[in-house]
């Protein structure tokens, strides 16, 4: 019996947690390493990619710590997949 629970819940441990948490945790980087404030709303979650639809002084400002973010972003996700790539 334990056993069979133990095997349903194996399934759920795969489970990835929303792209609002992944938005959040990115968020508070972008703030800690940079100090800009941006809206969830400007941050699209598609696989292991993050799109920026904000104004282009904060996207050139993002990308100058792309590898600081993605390397502070992976320390702090609880994602299975890593993030690769901020566009």
């Amino acid at each position: 019996m334990l056993e069979n629970i133990r095997g349903y819940l194996e399934k759920f441990k795969s489970i990835r947690p929303s792209g609002e948490s992944l938005k959040r945790e990115f968020i508070a980087c972008v703030k800690e390493q940079t100090g800009i404030e941006i809206l969830p709303a400007h941050v699209l979650v598609k696989r292991e990619t993050l799109y920026l639809s904000c104004g282009p002084t904060i996207k050139n400002e993002i990308a100058l710590r792309k590898d600081t973010l993605l390397r502070a972003l992976r320390e702090k996700s609880t994602w299975q997949r890593p993030i690769t790539d901020i566009r």
